[in-house]
């Protein structure tokens, strides 16, 4: 069953949508050291038609602007993190579509309504929103933009897996004009959690690629919040998360990124758009815990230590 709630008039055009009632035990609880704005790291830059459903969104506030990005889901509706749009009002993001670059090129387009899953600020459970555009994506307006169907459960044996986006390109860096990607190894459920505690294995999905040099590995990383984790599979590609938290320090070793898995609030965003198209990527075995190096897990439980002195 699904409940659905209007909020006050200020944000008038955001309502909540409810995923699986009463499954809120194990939603991930990331500890007070994280950055929930990650970036891309060790990444290389492509084009636009290399990734069609890859959006990038400017959030203003007063001055200021934020960075996010987002993934086409239809015609006419976005999926991004909800920790990019909380607290803000449809009117203060824009959608550009169709570019390789954050700041020209393609269409930039208003948004409608928000959309939310219950999302807890606090412990970044349910971060994952829907943005209802305010112009339909057609073919003819936008020729380097598609959408892209949901992967469920995990990637099958034989698919490449990627992050990409706009954001920042180095640990106090800046952020990228050109749209970067990288290549990243999801981990198993068990794995993240020896990391980040409490992770859903419905709800979350946790990647990091390989080392890129020394204790630097490749990651998201802040300015790609909302962003895609997607995989390919015989030509294929299908959205398998969105970029929700990591370490502060992008790119630490045994430390993977966490990523909401859209096809777990399905049912509730359908709700929202209607039909959505359906991936013909099969559903892949889970993954084995050895896929995570013992210097990995030493690095983790490092990490757990480091973080209880601080707090205690």
């Amino acid at each position: 069953m699904k409940i659905f709630f209007f909020l006050l008039p200020i944000l008038i055009h955001a309502r909540f949508i409810y995923g699986t009632v009463g499954d809120t035990s194990e939603a991930g609880s990331p500890p007070d050291k994280v950055d929930i704005h990650p970036r891309i790291i060790g990444g290389t830059q492509i084009s636009i038609n290399n990734a069609p459903f890859i959006v990038g969104l400017t959030i203003r506030s007063g001055f200021s602007t934020e960075m996010c990005g987002g993934s086409i889901i239809s015609s006419r509706y976005i999926v991004t993190a909800a920790h990019c749009i909380h607290g803000k009002a449809a009117g203060q993001i824009s959608v550009r579509i169709g570019s390789s670059r954050f700041d020209s090129g393609g269409r930039v387009v208003g948004v409608r309504s928000i959309y939310v899953d219950n999302y807890k600020p606090n412990t970044v459970e349910n971060d994952i929103a829907i943005l209802e555009l305010d112009s339909q994506i057609s073919s003819s307006n936008d020729p380097n933009a598609r959408a892209i169907p949901f992967g469920n459960g995990n990637p099958p044996s034989g698919s490449t897996c990627y992050t990409a986006g706009w954001g920042l390109t180095s640990n106090g860096g800046s952020s990228s004009s050109n749209l970067m990607r990288v290549q990243l190894n999801i981990w198993s459920t068990s794995s993240c959690r020896m990391v980040w505690g409490n992770i859903s294995g419905s709800k979350q999905i946790c990647a990091l690629g390989d080392r890129l040099i020394g204790d630097l590995y490749k990651d998201s990383c802040a300015g790609d919040s909302g962003g895609p984790l997607y995989c390919t599979y015989n030509g294929e590609a299908a959205l398998y998360g969105i970029v929700s938290y990591g370490p502060q320090e992008c790119g630490s070793e045994g430390v993977p990124g966490v990523y909401t898995r859209p096809s777990y609030y399905e049912s509730g965003i359908e709700q929202i758009t209607g039909t959505l198209e359906i991936s013909d990527i099969p559903v892949g075995p889970s993954v084995p815990d050895s896929s995570v190096s013992l210097k990995s897990t030493a690095a983790a439980i490092t990490l757990i230590y480091y973080v209880l002195t601080i707090v205690f």
